[in-house]
C-alpha cells in the first residue's frame, strides 16, 4: 500500500488534515460517501480519497 493509499481511522484523518472528528465524519454522509464503515473500528478513510476531497475532486473516490 503506498502512502496515498494509506487507510486512516476517523481521528488519524481528523489530525492529518487538521478538521474535527464531527467534520470527517459527515464526510461519510450519504452525500459525500468518501468513508467506508470498518465495523467495530469505526470508519475507514482512503487519504487519496481526502486528498482529492480537498484539492476540489470530490467525485475521486474509489
Amino acid at each position: 500500500m503506498t502512502e496515498v493509499d494509506e487507510a486512516l481511522t476517523t481521528e488519524e484523518a481528523a489530525d492529518r488534515f487538521r478538521l474535527s472528528t464531527k467534520t470527517v465524519l459527515s464526510l461519510a454522509s450519504p452525500g459525500e460517501r468518501l468513508g467506508r464503515n470498518a465495523g467495530r473500528t469505526g470508519w475507514c478513510f482512503l487519504r487519496s480519497d481526502l486528498v482529492a476531497y480537498v484539492r476540489g475532486g470530490r467525485g475521486a473516490v474509489s
